[in-house]
């Protein structure tokens, strides 16, 4: 029970400190005749009981009494009036209780504390924040961790990763992201996405990959339509091959063909790679070979262009001792610019020599064609053959002369000008040197040494329309094919006129070495 004794009117209730304890203040009111209590206990505290003025509590009431706390006091807060406001300002900066639902669009901002109870507004935006919606950067020691099935759906929207370093030379990485048609992600060595890999592509693509994997150079199903010559026999040296066909640019690295039993299955012998000639064109293939080891019979050849392997429909011979042909009965016409001239053509059999002769026509440097010969049927209509032998020529610098040798139609008649089908020839460069040219029909042209005498072996051969040249000079062996006629031919020479400016003498000339028909 409280202990309060006198009571002491007062027209204002004094300030905190001027105060007595255990009294009651009785203030009066102005310019009324009533009075407010106000009990002060021991502790001088301020106890008032619950009046009211009309509807608003008394001790709210502006002109009512001093505010006597030493913390409002402090604040400049010392009547009621003035803590009326200062609370008024309170409650209006209080936010009401949310009573509707929104959005962070509708609603940007929200109230932060921090540690210390200082609140500010923040970005609606930032509540909530992860990677689907926000541009983050990690932290040391930062990650996700799945604490079950995740379903990420890009609604055909892009999905990129990007900065990631390049690992493509390092052997560690050999692991790769593979996905199921349900879009389940996991590792895979790349097995059955490579096994799967064949059945999506279109046959152009599987081919375009193929060559790019087999550096650039073909895949495609190699083919051979001839092979020239197809008989050999066993003698003790080399034979030069021709195949051709279709898609036969084999790699350079990765290639080998071998000779195989007639069933296609039972290898025999590889030909060295340094024996073989490839070529860009894929059409060509050539190579030479002893057969002297091999048992007479059939065989067939099979190719490996580092993907496939191909094994030729066609065969070839191998006999004992080839049949040759028998050049002496050839019969020659000879046609000369000056008819009857003597000492300028002698030919026989397989044999020719050509003398240069002002008699026959006076010395210049021009492409008048001064002699031809033509021979009497060589190989029927479509009988095919192989000769091979020797070319050669010998004249000064700066001239025109040459000589070609050939095949013509034995229907064309000899003329002084060349009307060959297909041809070898030397040709003087028409420069200030010995040099000259050996060329192969259009196909070969290759540049001699520096010498007045120039002499090249040859080998000429037709296996159904498919004409083959083959030259070797200077330690090299140049060879190449051409479509032809398969009209009955003659073997036809052409020379051109000397200039023989050192009057030293030109001369030229044929010799066939061996020639047989198959």
């Amino acid at each position: 029970m409280s202990n309060i004794g006198k009571i002491i009117r007062v027209n204002a209730l004094p300030p905190v400190g001027e105060r007595e304890t255990n009294v009651i203040y009785q203030v009066a009111a102005p310019g009324a005749a009533t009075y407010t209590d106000y009990a002060v206990d021991a502790n001088g505290d301020l106890k008032t009981h619950a009046v009211v003025d009309g509807s608003i509590p008394v001790e709210l009431s502006d002109n009512h009494v001093s505010i006597s706390d030493l913390g409002f006091i402090s604040q400049g807060i010392t009547t009621q009036a003035e803590y009326n406001l200062y609370a008024k300002g309170k409650i209006q900066q209080k936010l009401n209780k949310p009573t509707s639902v929104g959005n962070a669009l509708d609603y940007p901002q929200i109230v932060g504390m921090d540690s210390n109870g200082n609140v500010a507004k923040l970005p609606a935006g930032d509540l909530g924040k992860n990677i689907a919606n926000s541009s983050l950067t990690s932290i040391a020691d930062a990650g996700l961790t799945l604490g079950a099935d995740w379903f990420m759906n890009t609604s055909g929207k892009n999905y990129t990763i990007s900065g990631l370093p390049d690992v493509s030379n390092d052997s560690a990485f050999n692991v790769f992201l593979s996905q199921n048609t349900s879009g389940k992600i996991g590792k895979t060595n790349g097995k059955q996405p490579f096994l799967s890999l064949p059945s999506t592509l279109s046959n152009s693509e599987k081919t375009a990959w193929k060559t790019a994997m087999n550096g650039g150079w073909t895949t495609n199903t190699m083919s051979v339509g001839t092979i020239t010559p197809p008989i050999v026999d066993k003698q003790d040296k080399n034979y030069w091959l021709s195949l051709r066909g279709t898609n036969l640019n084999l790699q350079s690295t990765s290639f080998s063909i071998d000779i195989m039993a007639v069933d296609g299955i039972t290898k025999i012998a590889t030909i060295p790679n340094s024996q073989i000639q490839l070529y860009n064109n894929g059409l060509d293939l050539s190579f030479y070979y002893n057969f002297k080891n091999l048992l007479t019979g059939q065989y067939k050849l099979r190719l490996w262009n580092g993907v496939a392997y191909y094994v030729t429909p066609m065969t070839i011979k191998v006999v004992d001792i080839l049949s040759n042909f028998n050049l002496s009965n050839l019969v020659w016409e000879t046609k000369l610019y000056t008819p009857g001239t003597p000492n300028v053509v002698t030919v026989s059999g397989g044999t020719m020599n050509y003398n240069a002769s002002s008699a026959n026509k006076p010395f210049a440097k021009e492409s008048i064609v001064v002699a031809a010969l033509k021979s009497s049927e060589f190989a029927a209509a479509g009988q095919n053959f192989v000769m091979s032998g020797t070319l050669r020529l010998r004249e000064t610098a700066v001239s025109l002369m040459n000589i070609i040798f050939g095949v013509i139609d034995t229907q064309n008649s000899l003329a002084l000008s060349n009307n060959a089908s297909f041809q070898i020839s030397i040709e003087c460069n028409n420069i200030a040197n010995y040099t000259k040219t050996i060329k192969g029909d259009s196909l070969i042209a290759i540049w001699t040494a520096n010498d007045v005498p120039i002499s090249a072996d040859w080998s000429i051969a037709r296996n159904g329309n498919i004409f083959t040249v083959i030259i070797k000079y200077a330690g090299t062996t140049y060879i190449d094919t051409k479509i032809g006629i398969q009209d009955a031919l003659s073997l036809v020479c052409y020379i051109n006129n000397s200039l023989n400016i050192e009057n030293s003498g030109s001369d030229a000339g044929f010799n066939i070495q061996s020639a047989y028909l198959f």
